[in-house]
């Protein structure tokens, strides 16, 4: 796996390469300090997973979305000090695969390398706290996973299928989808379905919505 870590602060790069070297097949392909240079490493480089603290003082937030954009095989992983709601949610929004903190410990980094590498969403519990202001419940920093199926779930709720209904347009049972809808929500802090169709909206993860509520 190769990895670029692009952040402002000399002292975060050198701790941050420190620790996703620890993980066997890892390794450090560049860094970049600054948005100018950032772009054109990165086509030169190609590497799997970036780290990208965009909300230090030399990067800019529209490097993200120009990376996703031009470069999707690139898994785009954030990393910032504190989490900040609205950048948080224009990048789920957009499809950013990962975030987490500067207080994350060693095992969450390597957990969010292993699973956005596996096409899944992994998210410090402290950033989902922030991103949505109708959970239910304070979570620790801790890592917090949604597959892609779980993802899929959350937009057939927020289009108002039934539990049928989606689960014959994902070929599963309906226990099975009940299992999905019920993980979901002890994931998120969640206490009904319509608490799962608010996340779906204030996170973009919805499409011609259906208000109505199974």
């Amino acid at each position: 796996m190769n990895v670029f870590i692009a952040d402002s602060n000399v002292i975060i790069r050198e701790g941050l390469k420190s620790i996703v070297t620890k993980v066997s097949g890892v390794d450090i392909v560049g860094e970049s300090e600054n948005s100018g240079e950032l772009i054109a490493m990165l086509l030169n480089k190609m590497p799997d997973v970036l780290f990208i603290n965009y909300a230090s003082p030399l990067m800019l937030e529209s490097d993200v979305q120009l990376i996703m954009n031009t470069m999707p095989s690139i898994k785009v992983i954030g990393i910032t000090e504190r989490p900040d709601r609205v950048s948080v949610q224009k990048y789920i929004q957009n499809n950013i695969d990962g975030h987490l903190l500067y207080s994350c410990d060693t095992e969450e980094i390597h957990d969010c390398m292993k699973f956005v590498m596996k096409d899944e969403k992994f998210f410090c519990g402290k950033v989902l706290e922030v991103m949505n202001s109708d959970i239910q419940k304070t979570f620790k920093c801790e890592g917090i996973r949604l597959s892609k199926r779980e993802i899929e779930v959350i937009e057939f709720v927020s289009k108002g299928l039934s539990n049928k209904e989606i689960a014959e347009e994902m070929f599963l049972s309906v226990h099975t989808i009940l299992t999905h809808r019920k993980n979901l929500m002890n994931k998120l802090g969640l206490k009904n379905t319509a608490g799962l169709v608010v996340y779906a909206v204030q996170n973009g993860i919805h499409t011609e919505l259906d208000y109505s509520v199974n």
